[in-house]
């Protein structure tokens, strides 16, 4: 092998290494598919905030997304330390493992 074909070779192989390292970084952040996921628009006491599509709320706790400084209680709930995320519809506290959606309207008490 030439000193040409082996430079080839270890460029090759570094471009390789290169795209690894940008899919590993977009799937660390849910982007199976190297892209982002579709963003929704979500209503919690009638302002909205943004998550992307199929995130829970635990997900979305721990996301840039969470403006209202909300995280997971010790019992699976989602709390800001005085009320708790609800279901407007039915007044049924949401699980950190609900998935958002469009369909619902939240509230917090």
């Amino acid at each position: 092998m030439t000193v040409e074909e082996k430079l080839t070779a270890i460029t090759e192989k570094l471009a390789m290494i290169d795209v690894q390292k940008v899919y590993d970084a977009g799937y660390k952040k849910g982007y199976a598919d190297g892209k982002p996921k579709p963003k929704i628009t979500i209503w919690i006491d009638g302002f909205s905030y943004e998550a992307e599509e199929g995130m829970t709320w635990a997900d979305w706790c721990a996301s840039t997304y969470n403006t209202l400084g909300l995280y997971v209680s010790e019992w699976g709930g989602v709390t800001n330390g005085v009320s708790y995320v609800r279901y407007f519809i039915n007044n049924s506290k949401v699980n950190e493992s609900d998935i958002i959606t469009v369909e619902n309207t939240y509230v917090m008490n």
